[in-house]
């Protein structure tokens, strides 16, 4: 029988013991406990696994869930390899995911102590007969109560802790009354902070600052841990960003950086197949196994936390967001690039936090990385820094980070992902040992970082939005008309570009992020798309050595546009005649601004393969700035652009796998000499 999804449900008992999938991380409790280091602080993007693994953890080793515990890890790797300190602490775990950010700095603060409260309640919850006479004596004897809920009440409302390290302090100082020792599980330290990061900087200075409630709360916890009754303390967390606050003074492991725990949060490709296999019916499914593992590894494989981990991992969150929307469409068409659902990043946070960067740091690091799953050139694609930073400053409104800091930060967030040691070593050209070498790891990350490109021009994001639901008549007929209308709309915002290789990345950028963000469709986007024969890549364009020289970028001859008009002006009559020259070589037009275009070498433009059953396309553009030439020349020059565009298009599509597209269509879309054509092949 297959199994439920457990996109909204937390719960271990319920995930374990209704139906719904579990994949067996309990082998990482064994290397956990092998581990020396008292305090331990596990680091991974949103929404990667990190909060299920601190449930295994409380319910492996709290005392009082022993018996519940017998039936979680049933058929499990750790019920065959039992480690000496099963069952044998009190535990305390504390979920700061909870904590409200919208109410100011107090509003937060006293979030804070709230779930500082629900950490006691939970535990005195499960241990009753340790909650203080004082409290019990207030419990009502002549109905049941909800123990947790009640010890929540008691605190919040005789409100005698203003402060959570006051309460916390209380607390270890009843406990240490009691024999057993102390394990302190601390779920997303820091998921509050770093909300109001993306926003707001210098409130989140005045929250994380040493002296402020926040840091005495770890200041109490490292005094009883030094003191010995607590045993453990294991922290999960995004960003090392309040370290110099939080955690200062405490001695910790950092095993996010450990290779043996590279797998403990997140999927591995065997992860994936079982959930696939447990899921899915592929008697209803119209896609198979391999087929839907290659989309979800191309989609959100590629995470690595070490150079040298064995194996890269996939984003569960989005995993499981992927096969529930394949199964609400019944199995007929794989599901959208998701760009928020799965994913607690969307677009303006993954925007608040590039925000933090020095914006010249900023630019330096996107011109290194490369938004083309398929890019083989040996000097793109990758950003090379000194080491991660250990932590990230920030101090107050309008500090921002350099280079590393900001590179580490997206690498934190799960921007950026570090490339194997194997990776670099043959890819990095003047490789380094001792580098750290970052990368964008999947389709997912690409799209928001080419959506962050376009964000900066209004014009394009504007225009897109008008015409985003025309653009989804593209996968399911050949209807063209809504992308001729969007590029023409935003024609302007280009225009005073002057490079033409800038240019027409410009435009190849537009129509990639439509087509990926906005569109009702499902496309596999290629931008610079490889050509390969046999296996092979072929790195041309099907255009000989010759075919360059006779009219380029910046070669056009310049001259006046009517040699009967005045120098720099064009009379009707002549703007009319060349309309109608262009008409008689087959090519319509339509008004738009002064264009560059940038003939290259290489790899095909873009090409949208449909992952359902309606048309894909490979686009061909050309884009050439406006110059004085004359009628006769400016007819020459985009007759030639045109001719090169069609003799690349029926080379491109001799690639091994676009020759096998049953509906590809070839367009060719032009901006010169202010005037915007797209023509089908």
């Amino acid at each position: 029988m297959l199994k439920n999804l457990p996109t909204s449900q937390t719960v271990l008992p319920v995930i374990v013991n209704e139906g719904y999938v579990f994949i067996d991380k309990t082998g990482f409790i064994e290397t956990y406990e092998q581990g020396k280091s008292k305090v331990s602080l596990f680091l991974r993007p949103r929404r990667f696994g990190k909060t299920m693994f601190a449930e295994l953890l409380k319910y492996y080793y709290d005392a009082a869930l022993k018996e519940e515990s017998s039936g979680i890890f049933r058929n499990t790797y750790i019920e065959s390899h039992p480690t000496p300190r099963k069952s044998s602490y009190h535990a305390v775990k504390f979920d700061f995911s909870g904590v409200a950010t919208n109410n100011g700095v107090p509003g937060t603060l006293n979030s804070f102590l709230e779930n500082v409260i629900i950490g006691i309640s939970d535990f005195f919850a499960r241990y009753p007969d340790l909650i203080p006479h004082k409290i019990m004596e207030t419990i009502p004897h002549d109905r049941k109560v909800n123990l947790k809920e009640y010890v929540t009440d008691y605190y919040c409302n005789k409100q005698q802790f203003p402060e959570s390290s006051a309460l916390l302090k209380k607390f270890l100082n009843y406990l240490g009354g009691f024999p057993r020792r102390i394990m302190v599980i601390i779920d997303e330290y820091d998921n509050f902070t770093n909300d109001i990061l993306s926003r707001d900087a210098g409130a989140f200075a005045e929250i994380a600052r040493k002296e402020g409630d926040v840091g005495k709360f770890y200041q109490v916890l490292r005094l009883f841990n030094q003191t010995g009754l607590i045993d453990r303390i294991f922290i999960t967390g995004v960003l090392p960003i309040t370290l110099d606050t939080s955690l200062s003074g405490f001695v910790y492991d950092k095993i996010h950086d450990d290779p043996k725990f590279n797998a403990m949060a997140g999927f591995t490709g065997e992860d994936v197949a079982e959930l696939l296999r447990e899921t899915v019916d592929f008697e209803k499914c119209r896609f198979s196994p391999d087929a839907l593992r290659n989309e979800m590894k191309k989609r959100y494989d590629g995470y690595r936390f070490s150079g040298i981990a064995r194996n890269s991992v996939y984003n569960p969150a989005l995993c499981l967001s992927f096969v529930s929307n394949l199964i609400r469409d019944e199995y007929q068409r794989l599901p959208l690039l998701q760009t928020e659902s799965g994913n607690d990043i969307d677009f303006e946070k993954f925007s608040g936090y590039l925000s933090l960067v020095d914006a010249k740091e900023l630019n330096s690091i996107l011109a290194r990385l490369d938004t083309d799953p398929e890019n083989h050139s040996a000097n793109e694609g990758y950003l090379g820094i000194p080491g991660l930073a250990g932590s990230l400053k920030i101090t107050a409104q309008g500090s921002r980070l350099d280079a590393r800091a900001g590179a580490t930060l997206l690498y934190h967030l799960g921007f950026l992902t570090i490339m194997s040691t194997d990776e670099a070593r043959k890819t990095v050209t003047g490789y380094q040992d001792g580098m750290t070498y970052l990368k964008i790891p999947n389709q997912y990350y690409r799209t928001l970082f080419s959506q962050y490109r376009l964000s900066r021009y209004p014009a394009v994001f504007s225009g897109i939005s008008a015409e985003k639901w025309g653009i989804g008549e593209l996968s399911r007929r050949n209807s063209i008309k809504c992308l001729s209308d969007m590029l023409q709309s935003i024609a302007g915002a280009f225009v005073k570009t002057s490079c033409s290789r800038e240019g027409e990345d410009q435009l190849v950028l537009t129509v990639y992020v439509a087509l990926t963000m906005l569109a009702g469709s499902s496309f596999e986007l290629t931008r610079e798309y490889s050509i390969r024969h046999n296996q092979e890549y072929v790195f041309s364009d099907g255009l000989s050595d010759d075919e360059y020289g006779e009219i380029d970028t910046e070669d056009a001859p310049r001259e006046h546009p009517d040699r009967k008009s005045a120098p720099g002006q064009d009379s009707a009559a002549s703007e009319e005649s060349f309309e109608m020259a262009l008409a008689r070589i087959g090519l319509e037009t339509a008004d738009s601004r002064k264009r560059t275009v940038n003939i290259k070498k290489g790899r095909a433009d873009l090409v949208a393969l449909n992952t359902g059953c309606g048309p894909s396309y490979i686009f061909e553009f050309k884009y050439q700035r406006d110059t004085r030439s004359g009628q006769e020349t400016r007819v020459k020059t985009i007759k030639a652009l045109y001719d090169r565009a069609v003799k690349q298009l029926n080379f491109y599509v001799t690639d091994d796998r676009l020759s096998q597209i049953p509906d590809l269509h070839k367009y060719v879309i032009i901006f010169a000499y202010g005037k915007f054509i797209l023509k089908e092949v």
